[in-house]
């Protein structure tokens, strides 16, 4: 984040991150969320995170409207701090 921050300023462009971590995690569920929404038939979503709530709010909305396992797969994500330094850094 800060990367980017730095790199968009001496471009004179806005950053292109979310100023908190609560931002980045309200922009992605809702965009899962609207995703999720208006799946169709042949459809295939792969739904991946770090974030354990974001996981959570997927599976509830998938375990509700009976999708199925065939439309919707998770996956893991790791920030590059984590194959850096072994720990998540926020």
């Amino acid at each position: 984040m800060i990367e980017e921050r730095k790199i968009a300023k001496e471009n004179g462009v806005d950053s292109p991150v979310w100023d908190t971590l609560d931002d980045t995690h309200k922009s992605y569920n809702e965009c899962m969320h609207h995703i999720l929404d208006n799946i169709k038939e042949n459809s295939l979503v792969l739904v991946a995170s770090h974030n354990k709530e974001s996981v959570e709010q997927a599976k509830d909305k998938v375990m509700g409207a009976n999708f199925g396992d065939h439309r919707v797969r998770f996956g893991q994500l790791k920030a590059f701090s984590d194959q850096l330094t072994g720990k998540l850094v926020h």
